[in-house]
């Protein structure tokens, strides 16, 4: 299976605007992982993946149980999707929005307002970040620049894009989160009495003949999509999940049509692999 998977993601860096890409299978149950990485570099950046490793991680780890925070989690909390932030001054912007419950509507300024709320109880939401394994902020390593514009002009961590990762640092860090604190039960938990989208600030396998997380998965799979072209997907009834990372953005944003598709065509594959 892997084999093929390296013939996928050669096939896909030959026809798009990335040049590097990488694919890993995790079997949570026997805390094992398989990847297969392709191109030069050896990070990506991870894009929207930030989000559910510090704030529904931090969420977790601190046994939270906040309807405004989780409204926030979830992107139902009625705060605008996005807008360019000043650099001076973003704090008091998010903060002077009334949370209130709404529609779902994928918020990076929810994501950016969770931290702020974190912070109101004396959480450092960055801090868990100790806990990852080759996983880092931009701004941390030379040579790495973020592809998100808040983040770029806010110059400093945040919590809803910034990180960056290796495929087997990424998995392995997946992998220690849910040994300690029991996160793919908590949020299958949580799944059960829930009919949203988000869960837990993860994004569920809505439909499962057409999600992103590839035909194969069972109703219980949830995980995460970064603009970048990366994803990480989780069938909490199997206790597996895969990986796709690429820089699918590095040169044109708005050249991804081939992404979507290598999504489905690897995750489908992932799940009869590991099956």
């Amino acid at each position: 299976m892997l084999n093929e998977v390296e013939k996928k993601l050669k096939n896909y860096l030959q026809q798009s605007d990335a040049d590097q890409a990488a694919f890993a299978v995790i079997d949570f149950n026997k805390h094992s992982k398989e990847a297969v990485f392709v191109g030069d570099e050896k990070y990506f950046d991870l894009a929207s993946l930030t989000k559910p490793l510090l704030n529904s991680f931090n969420y977790l780890k601190y046994k939270l149980d906040d309807k405004n925070l989780e409204l926030l989690l979830n992107h139902r909390a009625g705060l605008p999707a996005w807008g360019l932030l000043p650099r001076v001054g973003w704090q008091n912007q998010l903060l002077s929005y009334d949370v209130r419950e709404s529609e779902t509507l994928y918020s990076d300024y929810s994501a950016l307002r969770f931290s702020l709320e974190l912070a109101k109880k004396g959480i450092d939401s960055f801090s868990i970040i100790e806990e990852f394994i080759d996983v880092f902020f931009w701004i941390q390593k030379s040579g790495y620049i973020v592809h998100d514009p808040n983040a770029f002009n806010l110059g400093k961590e945040t919590t809803h894009a910034g990180l960056f990762g290796s495929i087997n640092g990424l998995a392995e860090t997946l992998i220690e989160m849910n040994k300690k604190y029991d996160f793919i039960q908590k949020v299958r938990d949580k799944m059960q009495n829930h009919d949203q989208r988000f869960v837990l600030g993860f994004d569920t396998a809505q439909d499962l003949t057409t999600t992103l997380a590839g035909q194969g998965c069972s109703k219980n799979t949830f995980g995460h999509l970064g603009f970048t072209g990366t994803s990480f997907w989780i069938d909490a009834d199997k206790n597996i999940g895969h990986i796709l990372l690429t820089n699918t953005t590095k040169k044109y944003w708005f050249n991804r049509s081939l992404l979507n598709p290598l999504r489905k065509e690897l995750g489908s594959l992932s799940w009869k692999y590991i099956d």
